[in-house]
């Protein structure tokens, strides 16, 4: 072997393990499981734990379950953990409260069973958890179509919030704040494809949502506002590295390094702000088609980098129920592109956008109406003569603040 480890050749399906290389095509030459469970005890250490000592216990992560509501998952250092007895739960502030165990679970496979005690097992290290980089507003559904589209719909402003509250149980990783509305809240996480990922799952559930276009959140430090920053690595093949950078210098991407590897590919890494990654993953297959790869993690905060355009177009809005014509559908086909459902043999077909696109595209002024049978990009304020009220006030405002 070329790797200081022990291999054991297993053919899971029939239940077979053995120490020694099977032919080409054949299986191991042993009938059963037992040299995998060998070399287990053989070269994974057992749990060190001193005897004797008191409890010493560590939260590893948590998760939730539907009868019991929120678990801690637990590994013991030192001591024994034990149903029904009362133990103090320190916090990382140094505060320290007491908790009862009402019951404990041991994993055995895929299924949790409950034990009446548990001793030392294999610790974690302390697992930090970053700061919110990204909000978005999850509120009711208050569009003319709101509920017509099924009988079983979840509609309710109390709905939605009962199912955050219920994401927040296992899901560390977001926070959930009030609004200024009563039907909306501010939903915060590491990133916009996490908060995508949340509002597809309400929707294949049942909700009906609207959810706003995502939005950086800011710190003030030293009296001037900062905001989170990612270290972006990219792998793209060579002739699309000069698109990939224009593209993230457009977004106030500073390039940190380049490498080449001479297989044609090279790695890009950039510092980016958090909000300049907005659907840049889209627009990064779009570019490459379809070959480059991003990954990012979080790199602190840093004094605002100023305005991204990432959109230059505007929206044609329908702002009252009635029947499109075909004659005032092919007038309208050369100023854009459609997104609607209805498609006329003498019109280019439609664009389907994803969740994810619909939140790229929407404009601060627009969200995303997210139901189990379609996902579509609207104004924010439905009424025209409200629209245009909000949107001199918003003008009024810029120009204060450029003074």
């Amino acid at each position: 072997s070329l790797l200081d480890l022990p291999v054991i050749y297993c053919a899971a399906k029939v239940g077979y393990a053995s120490a020694d290389q099977p032919a080409d095509g054949a299986l191991p030459d042993n009938d059963n499981l037992e040299p995998l469970f060998e070399s287990i005890i053989a070269n994974i250490p057992a749990p060190q734990y001193e005897e004797g000592a008191p409890l010493q216990a560590h939260v590893a992560n948590i998760d939730s379950s539907d009868f019991l509501g929120r678990l801690g998952l637990v590994r013991v250092y030192n001591g024994l953990l034990e149903k029904g007895k009362t133990y103090g739960l320190s916090r990382v502030d140094g505060s320290i409260e007491n908790f009862r165990v009402s019951e404990l679970l041991r994993t055995q496979g895929l299924d949790r069973i409950p034990v009446e005690s548990a001793g030392p097992g294999d610790p974690l290290p302390l697992i930090h958890v970053d700061d919110p980089a990204i909000s978005m507003t999850f509120g009711v559904n208050d569009s003319p179509l709101a509920g017509r589209e099924g009988k079983d719909h979840k509609l309710t402003a109390r709905m939605i919030k009962d199912r955050l509250d219920r994401e927040l149980i296992g899901n560390v990783s977001i926070k959930v704040l009030p609004t200024d509305r009563p039907d909306a809240w501010e939903v915060q996480g590491r990133g916009e494809l996490a908060l995508a990922v949340l509002a597809e799952e309400m929707r294949r559930e049942g909700y009906e949502l609207t959810v706003g276009r995502p939005q950086v959140v800011t710190k003030m430090i030293d009296g001037k506002i900062n905001e989170p920053m990612e270290n972006t690595t990219i792998d793209v093949p060579e002739e699309y590295m000069g698109t990939v950078t224009q593209l993230l210098a457009d977004r106030k991407g500073r390039m940190d390094s380049m490498t080449n590897h001479g297989s044609g590919w090279v790695r890009l890494e950039f510092t980016v702000p958090s909000r300049g990654l907005i659907g840049f993953r889209t627009a990064l297959l779009s570019a490459t088609r379809g070959t480059g790869i991003a990954s990012s993690i979080s790199a602190g905060y840093a004094p605002w980098a100023g305005e991204i355009v990432t959109r230059q177009n505007g929206s044609m809005v329908s702002d009252r129920a009635g029947v499109a014509t075909p004659y005032a559908m092919q007038r309208l086909q050369a100023r854009g592109q459609f997104s609607t459902a209805d498609v006329l043999e003498t019109l280019t077909p439609p664009i389907k956008m994803s969740l994810e696109e619909s939140l790229d595209f929407a404009n601060e002024d627009e969200c995303v109406e997210v139901t189990p049978e379609a996902i579509r990009v609207r104004k924010i304020i439905l009424s025209r003569d409200e629209w245009y009220k909000w949107r001199a006030k918003q003008r009024r405002q810029n120009n204060a603040a450029a003074k």
